[in-house]
């Protein structure tokens, strides 16, 4: 018994000098405001849209041990409005609640890849973009939809392109 809780004990102390220095903890900022109008009047060939987002969030940042910044985690709630641009129909889009986490390749700056769970976006039970999408930065503000699980039209209608490219996946809730 004394050599099982010796040997235990070394494997303990081993897998502790092996672990790599630990990060500090995230930095936090709470209650972040954004408010974002993406538009554009020919989206749905005979009327336009304009896509009011308005964003809460709180955004944690972790870093390594070396200080670099590894990902982001941000948690948002959104209340958005879509509006058909000759009718002046407006709906509500929303409320929304999902996890953003961006991660970053080793220098801390350059975006790797961003990684979605939630509900992403909704009017009313007639569009729905929910579920787990992974992303891949293109330059440009544009994003590569490389993996989606659940239902996304506005991810999808957005696919290799950016936020505005998601309008028309509005169009027919908004006609």
């Amino acid at each position: 018994m004394k050599r099982f809780l010796a040997l235990a004990a070394v494997s303990f102390a081993a897998a502790i000098l092996a672990a790599p220095a630990a990060a500090d903890s995230p930095t936090v900022l709470r209650d972040v405001q954004l408010m974002q109008v993406v538009q554009n009047p020919t989206a749905c060939g005979d009327f336009g849209v304009i896509w009011r987002i308005n964003i809460t969030a709180d955004v944690y940042t972790f870093f390594n041990s070396d200080g670099i910044r590894t990902r982001q985690v941000v948690h948002i709630k959104e209340d958005n409005t879509i509006e058909n641009t000759v009718t002046g129909l407006t709906l509500r889009e929303g409320p929304d609640s999902l996890i953003q986490t961006t991660y970053f390749q080793e220098n801390g700056l350059t975006v790797d890849r961003i990684v979605a769970v939630g509900l992403q976006a909704r009017v009313g039970n007639d569009l729905r973009d929910v579920g787990r999408v992974v992303l891949l930065p293109l330059g440009g503000g544009r994003f590569d939809l490389v993996f989606a699980a659940g239902q996304h039209p506005a991810r999808e209608a957005a696919d290799g392109g950016t936020l505005a490219d998601a309008l028309p996946a509005f169009c027919g809730v908004l006609s």
